[in-house]
């Protein structure tokens, strides 16, 4: 594959006087791009099934136990005598400390991986996530969704989900917003927005530089990659006024009209 390149040429006084075309063989340029672009979405991949195991670990392992120990702690504070108070607040203290641990195990397992994203679909999963951050945060998400989303794609309703997660966490951490709003629009294109009306984010931030990096996530550069692999397009608007990220994703035909989930 030959690039092309055109320059002018221009006389002593700047007029000008012709063209100079040059060529240049860019097949393995372009071949080095499709194959960087296919090994960071299998890189993508990979993480997200790991993250999905240690979610479904983490749950079904790790959480249980934690609430067997809780059980059996409040079974034996209910066998001891009452005169034995140092033991039972000693119990009592080791019971709330194992009760913190399962909400944190919970909390992190949904993080990683929500199970509701594959077993509703992103608007169930956008919803739940959208009121435990406000639980958790503090700050108060206005929602916006079509009644009739439907399902998409596992790829596309991931990228949307990591999206809706990284900015509202890059919202608290950064803007010091309390507030905060998330659009979604199906039609033609499926549209996301995500905004707030805090400070906005620092350049190295909007570019995806080491501050750029959230507690549960890979930051904006991922985000960019993730809308990148399934055919969309990411911007970040930020002022000192607030911070508005827009996803744009054009849907085929037989995505728009999608009733169910498929993992195609």
């Amino acid at each position: 594959m030959i690039g092309w390149r055109n320059t002018l040429l221009r006389d002593e006084e700047g007029r000008i006087t012709g063209t100079l075309s040059s060529g240049e063989d860019i097949t393995e340029r372009k071949q080095a791009e499709e194959e960087l672009r296919r090994l960071s979405g299998k890189l993508l991949r990979l993480q997200d099934e790991e993250r999905r195991k240690i979610a479904r670990d983490l749950h079904d392992s790790t959480g249980q136990d934690l609430v067997a120990l809780a059980t059996m702690q409040g079974q034996l504070g209910c066998s001891m005598a009452s005169a034995e108070r140092k033991s039972r607040r000693l119990l009592d203290e080791c019971k709330a400390l194992a009760d913190k641990c399962i909400r944190e195990v919970r909390t992190l397992s949904y993080l990683l991986h929500p199970p509701i994203l594959d077993q509703a679909g992103l608007g169930d999963a956008i919803r739940e996530y959208v009121g435990g951050f406000s639980e958790r945060s503090g700050i108060q998400v206005e929602l916006e969704l079509p009644p009739n989303l439907g399902r998409m794609t596992r790829d596309i309703e991931l990228a949307v989900f990591r999206v809706v997660q990284e900015s509202l966490t890059n919202t608290q951490r950064h803007s010091g917003s309390q507030r905060a709003k998330v659009r979604i629009h199906r039609g033609s294109d499926f549209t996301l927005e995500v905004s707030d009306l805090g400070r906005g984010l620092s350049a190295g931030t909007r570019r995806g530089g080491a501050d750029s990096q959230l507690a549960v996530g890979v930051g904006i550069s991922s985000m960019r990659e993730r809308v990148k692999l399934v055919g969309g397009c990411l911007e970040i608007d930020s002022t000192g006024h607030g911070t508005s990220v827009r996803v744009t994703i054009p849907l085929g035909e037989n995505e728009r009209e999608k009733p169910s989930h498929s993992d195609s």
